[in-house]
This record gives structure tokens, C-alpha cells and sequence, in this order.
């Protein structure tokens, strides 16, 4: 995995070099993520360079793929698409810029799912799939179990929660981090 600022001069770094050759971060089963019915979040900073299949940035699975998936990713069509048990949502085709980072974020909260690129909400459904999956391997950059259909761009910030932000939270959250990613941003605190 290749590690590099994500605009010229920038201290915020981000991460790329994903393939299917086993380029991808792997987490084994971690329990905190098993969000059962409840709210959860995941969001990252992402820029793919082309998206003619699946680019996952995370997916949970078990190795069987017989039990409950939760995944993040961009479709053949360009748009943001957010699995969360047997269920998921996608954003508008299309709405996926490339060569370009943005902000994605997909979470549930009291029930609903949500996708929000660039501080907007996209789309919404109503979902309450139980994503507890004792046998689930969490990948980044890639799809599980071999980490095909790999993220052929940049990550930065991924985060993931057993809480859902507010509307103002998020555009909160995209206004004050879009800035790291213009040339000469600093992030670093010293002294």
C-alpha cells in the first residue's frame, strides 16, 4: 500500500496501491462491528480513477458469503452504493465524479439508510438488517474474501462507528475536511 499527500505540498496523506494480488488491508473478525439492528457510519475520503466494476473501499463478509455483509462501495455505473445485510442503496447513476476526492459517508440511523457524498444526501430506504456476522473479515481497498474489484485510487480518513452523525454533523464534518485536501493544506499540530 502506497502512502502519499493528497494534494501537492499537503501534509494529510492518503493511501493507495490497492490490487487484487493481496494489496488491501485486512481486519479479522472484530466484534465491535457487529452493529446487529442498530445505528452505524462508515465514511472515508475517496478518488477512484475509473469505475468500469464494483470499486469497494470496505467490505465485511464472512468467508462463505452466506452471512451478513456491510460494504461501501462505487458501481460500474459511477454511483455510491451502500450494502447493508441482504439490502442496500444507491446514489443517483452517474453521481460519482472521478479523478477527484470526495467525501462519502453511509450509516443507518433509527432504521433508515443513508448515503451522503460531499456533504448531500443522495439517498435514503429504509433498512433494519441484523449485520451481526460472528465469522465477518473486515477488508479495505477490496472486495471480500480476495480483495478483487480493488479501489483503483486514493483513501483517506475512513472511519467507522457504532453511531449515526446528524445532517449538520456531516456538513459540519465535509466543510472542515474538504479544506486538507487543497495543495499546501497543513494538518499537523506541533509544539
Amino acid at each position: 500500500i502506497i502512502r502519499s499527500p493528497v494534494a501537492t505540498d499537503a501534509e494529510l496523506v492518503g493511501y493507495s496501491g490497492f490490487s487484487s494480488g493481496g494489496d488491501y488491508l485486512s481486519q479479522p473478525y472484530n466484534s465491535a462491528l457487529d452493529f446487529g439492528t442498530g445505528d452505524f457510519c462508515i465514511m472515508a475520503w475517496g478518488l477512484l480513477t475509473h469505475s468500469d466494476v464494483w470499486r469497494y473501499l470496505l467490505d465485511r463478509w464472512d468467508e462463505a458469503q452466506s452471512g451478513a455483509r456491510l460494504s461501501l462501495r462505487v458501481t460500474s455505473g459511477g454511483q455510491l452504493n451502500l450494502q447493508s445485510g441482504v439490502a442496500g442503496i444507491d446514489a443517483p447513476s452517474g453521481s460519482f465524479p472521478l479523478n477527484q476526492w470526495n467525501h462519502m459517508l453511509g450509516l443507518r440511523r433509527n432504521g433508515v439508510l443513508e448515503l451522503w457524498q460531499n456533504g448531500a444526501l443522495l439517498a435514503s430506504a429504509a433498512n433494519t438488517n441484523d449485520l451481526t456476522n460472528p465469522t465477518a473479515t473486515t477488508v479495505i481497498g477490496g472486495r471480500h474474501p480476495t480483495g478483487g474489484n480493488f479501489w483503483n485510487g486514493s483513501l483517506a480518513l475512513l472511519r467507522i462507528s457504532a453511531t449515526a452523525p446528524t445532517a449538520d454533523q456531516i456538513a459540519k464534518i465535509y466543510e472542515d475536511e474538504r479544506k486538507l485536501f487543497r495543495p499546501g493544506a497543513q494538518c499537523t499540530l506541533y509544539g
